[in-house]
């Protein structure tokens, strides 16, 4: 049994800057909705599809989109189960965490589950529009919902 820790990263990952004296700035995160995709995500591991996203580690996170005829990669069903967009026609997905267990077949009193070669995760990255400045205060906003395939939480 694998357990997976999918997660859905929903909206725009925001970040305004926010002082007393000035209203909040523009967003420093291009393309937080994940509405500006180069082509239609084919498969899994699409993220890169999406203008401005890109993955950190060799874990690759995905792109969901409602026009996609991938199922696996579709709104509102897809691989991580069911979910559709805080807004927009897309929104990204990733391991947070994954247990790469493999099933002890020599059975006995030992655990039925045997760790495999590693724990695996996904993570996404995107560079801001402009350097953070030196004593201005930030303030970042995003949505995460748990899929619904997951069996844990972090």
């Amino acid at each position: 049994m694998l357990n997976l820790l999918p997660s859905l990263l929903l909206l725009s990952l925001t970040t305004h800057q926010d002082t007393a004296t000035t209203p909040p700035a523009d967003e420093l995160v291009r393309n937080g909705g994940f509405e500006w995709v180069g082509e239609k995500p084919p498969t899994v591991d699409g993220l890169k599809d999406a203008v401005g996203w890109g993955n950190v580690t060799l874990g690759l996170s995905e792109l969901f989109s409602r026009e996609s005829k991938e199922k696996d990669v579709g709104i509102p069903v897809n691989l991580y189960g069911t979910m559709e967009p805080f807004e927009g026609e897309h929104y990204a997905g990733f391991f947070a965490w994954k247990d790469d267990q493999r099933r002890n077949w020599e059975g006995g009193t030992e655990d039925p589950f045997k760790p495999g070669w590693s724990v695996y995760s996904e993570y996404l990255q995107s560079e801001l529009v402009k350097p953070l400045q030196r004593d201005s205060t930030y303030e970042l906003v995003f949505r995460v919902a748990l899929s619904a395939n997951s069996d844990r939480a972090v």
